[in-house]
């Protein structure tokens, strides 16, 4: 897997999860990407759990008070918005990234860059996505074999949402968690 030393600024370096049930998402997570994690014992902190992998912190578990508010990985990858040039506008003005042009024809699509180097995609979400879908950010981990892992995810509770497929950028898909 790669493995980043440094990260210019603006570059999204963390992932964090906030959780009805931190419990059950590091039952999920840990065994599906190989975390282990460490869990403060502080009632202060929520029990903040931090995922590593081979003894580096690679995530964070966090449990949240507000059930009314959807679980949600809040960092960096992927947004799927209804308004990309106003998403443009906004990135760029407030974050030390560049917008990069992608579309083709009627799929519209921007990397942020960071000293020339994508850090995030923003995608305008096409007609055939709901309209009742809210603007939101998708997040992609690497995984050595992208067909075992949803197998493993799927046993492990997640819902498949866009099957196992080629891309340029290797094989994805698109899962819920349980």
């Amino acid at each position: 897997m790669p493995e980043r030393s440094s990260f210019a600024p603006g570059t999204p370096s963390w992932v964090d999860l906030s959780t009805t049930d931190p419990d059950a998402a590091r039952d999920f997570y840990g065994p599906l990407l190989g975390w282990e994690y460490v869990i403060d014992p502080s009632e202060e902190t929520g029990h903040y759990a931090t995922a590593t992998v081979g003894g580096k912190n690679v995530a964070g578990v966090n449990g949240m008070s507000i059930t009314e508010q959807p679980p949600a990985w809040t960092t960096y990858f992927e947004l799927n918005t209804r308004d990309l040039a106003a998403a443009i506008a906004f990135y760029t003005a407030i974050l030390p990234v560049t917008a990069h042009d992608m579309s083709d024809g009627d799929f519209h699509y921007q990397t942020l860059q960071v000293e020339g180097a994508d850090v995030a995609g923003m995608w305008e979400m096409s007609a055939d996505v709901a309209p009742d879908v809210p603007p939101n950010w998708g997040v992609y981990f690497t995984v050595a074999d992208a067909d075992a892992s949803v197998t493993q995810a799927t046993s492990l509770g997640a819902s498949v949402i866009v099957p196992v497929k080629d891309s340029p950028y290797g094989r994805l898909a698109g899962l819920r968690d349980p």
